[in-house]
């Protein structure tokens, strides 16, 4: 009788340790090579409740955990089980949300601390349009009218793509009915606080302004706010003066 229990009890630890092996095999493909003992993350209870917090030091991996990631599940990176063959760079977790327009090195603008850049004046410096004047305290969607879709390549640089409603809101004067030119940058410079005071090269309209002139105002002649089109003969601003001699 004791000879009959002893090999069903046997057969019960063979069909045991088949299962065990059987769920060995079955181990997920990235716990492979893993040099680690189940009980480090696992529990008696149940193989899906692991241990909180796991008592396991990343900072001995080729990859410290640093500010953000701290506080992030484990599965939210290791996925399907994978702890072994998971790569490090931030596309494997992070989408690219630029669509690659601003290079495959996140890091040159984001860190480990929030998705928020941290050094954007800097990295601004080194585009084809340095932020100098005004531009350096101006919201960044201000230009960046796409930034809500992540887009910052091909931002026009010139000073008419943004400012065009200041173009024309502008009534002394008018540079709508002026037809002034659309460069901004022959009256206005960036590193004023606003747009005002403005300068102009009189010299390069064909008039040149002499003596008395160079102090007039420019409304004794431009009547109205007319600029283009505006006479060069003397008797056509001195009239008057030629009927009081």
């Amino acid at each position: 009788m004791k000879n009959m229990q002893y090999r069903i009890i046997g057969s019960l630890i063979l069909i045991l340790f088949a299962v065990c092996s059987a769920s060995a095999v079955k181990m997920p493909e990235g716990h492979r090579g893993l040099d680690l003992s189940c009980e480090t993350c696992h529990t008696t209870d149940s193989w899906t409740i692991l241990k909180n917090p796991i008592p396991f030091d990343h900072n001995q991996t080729s990859f410290p955990l640093e500010t953000g990631h701290r506080n992030v599940s484990c599965v939210s990176c290791h996925t399907n089980g994978d702890f072994v063959t998971v790569q490090s760079n931030c596309q494997t977790c992070h989408k690219d949300v630029h669509h690659s327009e601003n290079g495959p090195d996140c890091q040159r603008c984001h860190d480990a601390r929030g998705w928020i850049p941290t050094q954007a004046f800097d990295l601004h410096q080194m585009t084809r349009f340095p932020l100098i004047g005004v531009h350096v305290t101006v919201d960044c969607q201000s230009c960046h009218v796409n930034q809500t879709g992540n887009e910052f390549v091909g931002t026009a640089t010139d000073c008419f793509a943004c400012h065009l409603k200041d173009y024309e809101d502008a009534k002394f004067p008018n540079h709508t009915v002026a037809h002034f030119d659309h460069n901004c940058e022959q009256c206005h410079t960036v590193s004023t606080p606003a747009w005002k005071p403005s300068t102009f090269d009189h010299n390069q309209t064909g008039f040149v302004l002499n003596g008395a002139h160079w102090g007039a105002d420019c409304a004794s002649c431009h009547v109205n706010g007319v600029f283009l089109g505006t006479p060069t003969d003397c008797y056509t601003c001195h009239k008057l003066d030629y009927e009081q001699v």
